[in-house]
């Protein structure tokens, strides 16, 4: 039974992961990207330590160090993809995010000199073609496409880091401290430009 119901519940991540970007385009008509980036990632980091308290107790120096460093590069991707986002569209954004799913084998071929496999490079052939038939479309490539797909890069560099530095941690508290690290690094320019906090009403309601 869990097994039929796997495909139907990554379907529905996918779903919301894409609707997400429509909500999060909405939500930059009232808050900066920064201030914006610090509450999401504060706000899921008590969320998940209010609902397993005992996850403090798992920290390490190892793994928060380690996690920590994760975070920046997940937090770096974050801040380019939102940047982007507020000078592109929602479609635009999530087609070129996920890039981050063929770049990440390129990165590791190069970095880890692991190898790609045909299938991969049918898919990065697809991505390709993908691009080919936005720009037939009159699609032409900005300031927030180039930002997107430098948080695509990030994304996967993110992947690699998790894969080879997750596997002696716990999961759970390894997300919380990425989380963090996250919060961390969008709050310094919140905090710079002066943080704008969040208004708690439906961001098409004006």
């Amino acid at each position: 039974m869990q097994l039929k119901l796997a495909p139907w519940a990554l379907l529905a991540v996918a779903a919301m992961w894409g609707i997400s970007f429509v909500w999060m385009k909405d939500i930059l008509d009232q808050q900066d990207v920064y201030s914006f980036l610090t509450s999401r990632f504060i706000f899921a980091a008590l969320a998940m330590i209010i609902i397993k308290p005992k996850v403090l107790k798992l920290f390490t120096k190892e793994l928060v160090s380690k996690g920590f460093i994760i975070g920046l590069a997940l937090g770096s991707g974050y801040i380019f993809q939102t940047l982007g986002l507020d000078r592109t569209t929602p479609a635009i954004t999530g087609f070129i995010t996920g890039l981050y799913v063929v770049i990440t084998p390129l990165i590791a071929a190069l970095l880890l000199k692991e190898r790609v496999t045909l299938t991969m490079w049918g898919f990065i052939l697809l991505a390709v073609v993908g691009l080919a038939v936005l720009s037939v479309q009159g699609w032409s490539v900005g300031i927030g496409e180039f930002l997107v797909f430098i948080s695509a890069i990030l994304f996967a560099a993110h992947i690699i880091m998790l894969g080879a530095w997750s596997k002696n941690f716990d999961a759970y508290a390894l997300t919380v401290v990425q989380l963090i690290g996250c919060a961390f690094l969008s709050a310094i320019p919140a905090g710079i430009n002066g943080f704008n906090p969040p208004r708690f009403s439906s961001p098409r309601a004006s």
